[in-house]
């Protein structure tokens, strides 16, 4: 009897540490840590010109020329370049709505084209950085 309640105990003793056993965990192996870059929102500027145009443009660029016929914004990575002149009697192909306009993209990542201002009777001819087109296209107004 006493061999069958010292069993007993020792029964009881192994379930209680059976029971708050934790098996070891696998520590994973550290891997490389990769930063992720959220991106920085764009500021945006607003240019207006003699020629009768505004446009909003990153507030990264500087007005580097600001003539009454030329104007230059540029970062040293990407440029905005107006020019202004008189109608010419062949500037009829030449769209008055920026809806109209169609911009050609050169070998050199640059996009140009021309639009007419009716108000000042002037071609407004526009030669921008190719991933900056389509912000200026938006923004682009005729005043």
């Amino acid at each position: 009897m006493v061999i069958f309640l010292g069993g007993f105990r020792l029964g009881r003793l192994v379930e209680k540490s059976d029971k708050s056993y934790v098996p070891p965990t696998r520590i994973p192996a550290p891997t490389a840590f990769v930063p992720t870059t959220t991106p920085v929102p764009l500021k945006l500027k607003t240019y207006s010109h003699p020629c009768g145009i505004s446009f909003s443009y990153p507030s990264t660029l500087e007005v580097e020329k600001d003539a009454s016929e030329v104007a230059k914004l540029t970062d040293g990575n990407q440029m905005i370049e107006i020019t202004c002149a008189k109608a010419a009697s062949n500037s009829a192909k030449i769209v008055s709505t920026v809806r109209a306009i169609t911009p050609t993209v050169s070998p050199k990542d640059v996009t140009t084209w021309d639009i007419r201002n009716a108000k000042t009777r002037q071609v407004i001819s526009f030669s921008t950085s190719s991933n900056l087109a389509e912000l200026i296209l938006k923004t682009l107004y005729l005043e």
